[in-house]
């Protein structure tokens, strides 16, 4: 969690970079998923917060670090990432880890919003993960 003069943390920029496996090394060591950089930013924003170029070659990989930090304890209520994603291009249907989609993890989480936001762009609530378990 040690901070540059930005406020950010070497998880912002594992993030900005989708270097998953950083990323997941740094959490696994109590890295904090919900810190912020001096203009309140967390790592996640940093993620989706790239140029266009940039970011059409991370887009595959945000599911896999929406879900690592979810799983690492990242705030629940991470509407407007979510929102922000979307609006970039992120598939709703994108299966991650364990195959389960960003439904699965809002509907783990009871995060009614998010599940709402996902429903109304399309997400299907019938999809199944690896363990053939659906959202609902």
């Amino acid at each position: 969690n040690a901070r540059d003069g930005n406020g950010a943390t070497p998880l912002h920029y594992a993030a900005e970079k989708a270097y998953i496996p950083i990323a997941d090394l740094l959490l696994s060591n109590k890295a904090d998923p919900n810190i912020q950089d001096d203009d309140a930013d967390t790592p996640l924003h940093w993620a989706i917060k790239q140029p266009s170029i940039t970011y059409n070659l991370i887009k595959d990989k945000l599911i896999d670090l929406f879900e690592l930090f979810i799983q690492h304890g990242a705030s629940k209520d991470q509407l407007n990432v979510v929102k922000l994603l979307i609006q970039n291009g992120a598939h709703v249907n994108e299966k991650g880890m364990h195959g389960a989609t960003p439904l699965h993890y809002a509907a783990d989480n009871v995060n009614t919003s998010i599940a709402g936001l996902l429903l109304s762009n399309k997400a299907d609530p019938n999809i199944q993960d690896d363990d053939a378990d659906t959202p609902l």
